[in-house]
């Protein structure tokens, strides 16, 4: 998760996020990746899966969160 698109479209190595989490790979709709105490903002997802062997299904999506609510936000991973 990134504060603003562009720390999201100038990090190639995934290393400068604000958040990051895991999802379970058995059940990701279900089972996904949570972020506590985010302030009211504007957020920049990524996701990757890795399929093994260099190679990954990539995707993106923006979302704001509700007060003191949990949102969903699917981000569709593909390549």
């Amino acid at each position: 998760m990134y504060l603003t698109d562009a720390d999201r479209t100038n990090d190639p190595q995934r290393t400068q996020y604000s958040q990051h989490a895991f999802t379970d790979n058995t059940d990701p709709i279900n089972k996904g990746a949570m972020f506590y105490k985010t302030l009211f903002q504007k957020y920049f997802f990524f996701a990757r899966k890795d399929l093994g062997g260099g190679n990954f299904l990539t995707g993106t999506q923006d979302s704001y969160p509700t007060w003191c609510t949990t949102k969903n936000v699917v981000v569709v991973v593909s390549q």
